[in-house]
């Protein structure tokens, strides 16, 4: 789940995220499963990886550990663990990224087992390098987005979301822990948007957020009671365009898809990580 911000001439829009060939918090193993004979584990079917690799960040052997091939083994350590009292544990590195270099990027590495918050998480920064001495802030602000993405604001990351009382939001599979769910698919986050013009009225579907606390504010915010959900960005690659607030309606906000040099962590972003449970 990278998250690419390019730069190029529409060097205002977060571009979408380049998608790292790997399932969401697998980078150790392909088809997770927790363990019928010690339900605190979980072992990989699939048999483990040799390296655990998060957003081209390969993860030092001594924030990992052992990564189980079956009910009685233990094999590789390739599974981000917490250390110490550490909520989170972020990567960060920098460097060049070819010849359409993009401003950052970022992943969520690793999501609790029990949870499902993420723990682990890799920022790559890129041409946003050029802004250390010239503008600080406008790199802090970078910073900032790529950590809403690494802190879990992304679409392959709804259907793994809680209620307060810590119950999934989505149903999960008893045997996997899993959401039912295909890879492409989110519970309970379309709405249907009725665009009129000159000519006609059409309906279309829009992928949004129907979080209670994030429509909430959101009602307050535009003072519209009948709102019923937060549209989620419609352009770029499918990968990453449900994965920041719509531009048209976020303008400043830190996880709209729009690079804004005021933006700021608003009561709308806060409001999505109130609802992740």
């Amino acid at each position: 789940m990278s998250k690419s911000h390019n730069t190029n001439d529409n060097a205002n829009y977060y571009l979408p995220h380049t998608l790292v060939d790997r399932e969401l918090d697998r980078i150790n193993c392909n088809e997770r499963v927790r363990s019928q004979m010690r339900p605190q584990y979980h072992y990989c079917e699939g048999g483990c990886n040799n390296v655990s690799i998060c957003n081209g960040f390969e993860i030092p052997e001594k924030y990992l550990q052992k990564c189980r091939s079956s009910e009685k083994d233990v094999v590789k350590k390739v599974q981000v663990q917490k250390s110490g009292k550490s909520d989170f544990i972020l990567f960060i590195r920098s460097g060049d990224n070819g010849s359409h270099t993009p401003l950052a990027s970022a992943d969520t590495c690793e999501l609790d087992l029990d949870t499902n918050r993420p723990i682990a998480g890799s920022i790559a920064i890129y041409s946003a390098m050029n802004y250390i001495d010239s503008n600080p802030g406008e790199l802090k602000r970078v910073i900032i987005h790529e950590l809403g993405h690494t802190f879990g604001f992304d679409y392959r990351l709804f259907p793994y979301l809680r209620h307060d009382d810590g119950s999934p939001r989505t149903k999960r599979n008893q045997h996997t822990g899993e959401p039912e769910l295909p890879t492409d698919a989110n519970e309970g986050l379309e709405a249907d948007r009725t665009w009129h013009t000159v000519s006609s009225k059409k309906t279309y579907k829009r992928i949004a957020l129907t979080l209670p606390s994030v429509v909430n504010f959101a009602r307050n915010h535009f003072r519209c009671n009948e709102l019923d959900a937060v549209d989620l960005e419609s352009d770029g690659d499918d990968g990453s365009k449900p994965s920041h607030f719509e531009r048209r309606l976020s303008i400043g906000e830190a996880m709209s898809a729009t690079h804004d040099i005021m933006a700021s962590v608003s009561g709308l972003t806060l409001s999505y990580f109130k609802d992740t449970g």
